[in-house]
């Protein structure tokens, strides 16, 4: 949308504001991760229950939420960095587990990131 600002004819100036939507974000193309009732507990303490959802690529994904209510869990588990206790994370139509078997020495509590 534009529209021209009246300003006196003798000072020559003509002004034009023109307001623009944002460029569209690009059309996804697929499920870039997919979580299957993941759960996930620390001991006794079930911190992640049945999750499922679908991320889809080219898209920006926020998890939100009160301290203590799993987001941190959730992003280990997608990095790979821990195991869920039951349920599966796909990426890329792979299983996870797949994708990681053989990259570490041990089991994965034992990974030296950044080492």
């Amino acid at each position: 949308m534009s529209s021209d600002v009246e300003t006196p004819p003798e000072s020559g100036i003509r002004i034009r504001t023109e307001v623009r939507a944002p460029d569209p974000a690009p059309a996804a193309t697929g499920t870039a991760i997919k979580l299957e009732n993941v759960n996930f507990s620390y001991g006794q303490n079930h911190v992640l229950h049945d999750v499922s959802m679908d991320v889809d690529e080219k898209r920006v994904t926020a998890y939100i939420g009160p301290s203590g209510c799993g987001k941190s869990t959730l992003l280990r588990i997608l990095t790979g960095l821990i195991e869920p206790t039951s349920g599966e994370v796909i990426c890329h139509g792979r299983r996870l587990s797949e994708l990681h078997s053989g990259a570490t020495n041990g089991p994965r509590g034992a990974r030296r990131v950044g080492r």
